[in-house]
């Protein structure tokens, strides 16, 4: 799904995304990391559940790679 998501967004010209998750859901949070997603931090350095990743054709090849394994 998130590969879907990816490539949908690649193709119409969108380079970078952001996701949100609560704080607290380890498995989300292990699981955007595991894609290299960068937690994005607040003014104060806090954490707020926001992972970024900056290009998403990186992404998109890297989801690509694992999904030919």
């Amino acid at each position: 799904m998130v590969a879907a998501a990816v490539d949908r967004l690649v193709e119409n010209g969108l380079t970078s995304m952001a996701l949100f998750t609560e704080t607290d859901n380890e498995p989300a949070c292990n699981f955007y990391e595991q894609l290299g997603g960068e937690r994005q931090l607040d003014e104060q350095g806090q954490f707020g559940g926001m992972y970024g990743w900056a290009d998403l054709r990186k992404l998109k090849d890297e989801l690509s790679r694992r999904t030919s394994l």
